[in-house]
């Protein structure tokens, strides 16, 4: 196991000092938050190898908040950054900025609107997985009935990656929520989703860019292997870099898609009870459907721990439920406590290389998180201290995807409002 040093802590600490008492341009703002999370994860990137190293990430959170007559206007930055300690090369981080406007409007409907824009960079060798991504998102909430409020809404968003070019999409979801609270303390909510995804380059024009950037330094192609490709997953690889090792492997994934556009849908209920004063219990159930024709997603690569599984594990890609059981437990001293096991079946609408069947997985989670929360009135700051643990088992016709392995972590958060 690797020691964790503590000049970061030592610099966290500071960081919570200036952000309580220091800095005039921070406590100008609406809200302020950092949040530290360190955990020691027995398989970064979830596959069969079941690599293990500390992970860090630390997020700061700044919003600025505007009230008007009919209106309230939030400015908002949140900025985050990954790290491991044996995998220095995939540090990244990422940066968000986005604001919402809340118009009153008549009959007790209120329009929300918001705009975001993120950016992802990282180390030189994992420079692929770069993108800016924006999104835009109008919604209607109907407050008439206070217990039965209903949300429409839709949202716009592209995500353009700087070179995965046959990636780039843009994305349409349509949705429908509706809550009810009910006099025994009994709220569900109920969710319908409708998601079309369209890619902005043609197969033609994929294969002729992977085709090209495939090409090993003596001009033929490459032999990709150690990732999330098959056919020699553990042999021995030409001296490729990262780039042209992915690039590789995407020749047999890529040219089997032959459309550029797709459409899922998803739905979902939650039911929350309370049980007494000091236990609640939720259950969540959610289903999707999605096209039988496989849509593009990558393999021949690593995971790059989670922010990657929309490259890696497309949801047009795969129909599939999932359930979840929570219980919630208030202790003495204003500790929480929460239990929960997660069940879900995905099915996909593709076989790999090697496999003459679809591929099918089945994950089971359980968790365990202790929470506690109390006031720095001396900084005037909030703090919320969790410590997390979490089994998880992925049963799968694909070997690359058949593991078991525990995490645990720690967080700390500090908030000034």
């Amino acid at each position: 196991m690797v020691k964790i040093g503590n000049k970061l802590y030592v610099k966290i600490g500071f960081i919570v000092l200036w952000l309580g008492i220091f800095n005039p341009v921070i406590r100008s703002f609406s809200q302020v938050s950092l949040r530290q999370t360190t955990g020691y994860d027995k398989n970064i990137f979830r596959d069969d190898q079941g690599i293990a190293d500390w992970t860090h990430q630390t997020s700061f959170t700044a919003v600025k908040k505007f009230v008007f007559v009919q209106m309230e206007w939030d400015v908002a930055y949140n900025g985050q950054a990954i790290w491991f300690n044996q995998h220095t090369d995939r540090f990244f981080h990422v940066h968000q900025f986005d604001t919402q406007a809340n118009i009153q409007l008549p009959h007790q409907i209120s329009l929300e609107n918001s705009f975001v824009y993120d950016q992802r960079f990282n180390k030189d060798d994992y420079t692929l997985y770069e993108y800016r991504n924006w999104r835009l998102s109008p919604q209607l909430h109907f407050l008439h009935f206070q217990q039965t409020p209903l949300v429409v809404g839709y949202y716009l968003r592209q995500r353009h990656y700087n070179e995965l070019d046959y990636l780039n999409y843009t994305e349409q979801n349509a949705f429908f929520t509706i809550k009810h609270f009910f006099p025994t303390r009994t709220t569900v909510i109920a969710n319908i989703n409708l998601y079309w995804k369209n890619y902005s380059a043609s197969t033609e024009d994929q294969q002729v860019i992977i085709q090209r950037k495939a090409q090993s330094p003596d001009g033929g192609s490459g032999n990709a292997g150690g990732g999330h490709g098959h056919g020699q997953p553990h042999g021995p690889t030409d001296p490729l870099s990262p780039q042209e090792m992915m690039m590789d492997t995407l020749i047999t994934t890529i040219h089997q898609t032959q459309q550029r556009s797709t459409q899922r849908w998803e739905a979902s209920v939650r039911i929350a009870q309370s049980l007494t004063n000091s236990t609640g219990l939720r259950f969540d159930w959610t289903g999707q459907y999605a096209s039988d024709t496989p849509i593009r997603y990558l393999s021949g690569q690593e995971y790059n721990y989670t922010d990657d599984d929309e490259l890696y594990d497309n949801p047009y890609n795969y129909n599939g439920n999932s359930w979840e059981v929570m219980i919630t437990q208030l202790l003495p001293l204003s500790f929480q406590l929460k239990c929960f096991a997660n069940t879900s079946q995905r099915r996909y609408n593709y076989s790999p290389e090697d496999m003459t069947t679809n591929r099918k997985d089945d994950e089971l989670i359980f968790g365990v998180d202790v929470n506690k929360s109390f006031a720095l009135p001396l900084l005037g700051l909030r703090t919320n201290l969790t410590v997390s643990y979490q089994y998880i088992k992925n049963e799968s016709n694909d070997y690359y995807f058949d593991y078991a392995f525990p995490l645990i972590f720690v967080s700390a958060q500090f908030t000034r409002n």
